[in-house]
């Protein structure tokens, strides 16, 4: 997930970013697609976000291999279009999340743009 917010408070530590943007029931026929070619029903993400939230909450960097667990300050599949966070319209079935970047060494790569977003690592099984 790419930061679309970064707060400039150096006290906050706060940013935003839209962890996977899901298919409302209305574009079923035409999907968004993620940069694999695969996508997912709304319904589905908000299942899978529910799960997550639920579960461990790790993130990895880069797909390293080093896991960090940030406080989750927000995290909810977006039920319309046009609603806005930090300024930013986001689509229906977005699943959007704000954290607390409460590790410095990180915050410092996000603040120079050497880190520009998250992974939570997800995976999944397709449907034929």
């Amino acid at each position: 997930m790419n930061f679309f917010y970064v707060s400039k408070e150096a006290d906050q530590q706060i940013v935003a970013a839209v962890v996977y943007q899901g298919t409302p029931p209305e574009y079923y026929h035409d999907p968004y697609m993620d940069s694999q070619g695969d996508w997912c029903r709304m319904d589905t993400l908000k299942t899978a976000s529910r799960e997550w939230m639920a579960g461990n909450r790790l993130f990895d960097l880069n797909h390293e291999g080093r896991e960090y667990k940030f406080p989750v300050l927000e995290s909810m599949v977006i039920d319309m279009n046009g609603q806005k966070k930090f300024g930013h319209e986001l689509k229906k079935g977005a699943w959007l999340m704000v954290l607390k970047v409460d590790d410095n060494d990180v915050w410092q790569k996000i603040k120079s743009a050497e880190l520009t977003g998250f992974s939570i690592g997800g995976s999944a099984y397709a449907e034929q």
